[in-house]
């Protein structure tokens, strides 16, 4: 949430700034954690882009001009996939 107080905008880092652990599906393909920030923050990863399973903790680093760095550790977990399958129906009688 951003407020303006005599005229200083003042960020609350915990509503603001967002990376959260995520959960995928695995399906061969690179899985990424994105964060998102007001306007005129940076955002950097750290072993973030995973494809196999398992977990993995992300280092994301929020960078300001005129705010003191913020960093999140988050969760990028790939679990494998729920195998599908097609039952036949049962004649009864």
């Amino acid at each position: 949430m951003q407020k303006i107080v005599h005229g200083y905008w003042f960020i609350d880092a915990g509503n603001d700034l967002i990376a959260e652990d995520t959960t995928f599906i695995y399906d061969g393909e690179e899985k990424f954690i994105v964060a998102s920030a007001p306007y005129g923050w940076t955002i950097e990863y750290e072993n973030n882009g995973q494809i196999e399973v398992g977990e993995y903790d992300v280092k994301v680093t929020f960078k300001h001009n005129n705010f003191d760095t913020v960093t999140k550790n988050v969760t990028l977990t790939i679990i494998e996939p729920v195998e599908e399958f097609n039952a036949l129906p049962i004649i009864l009688g």
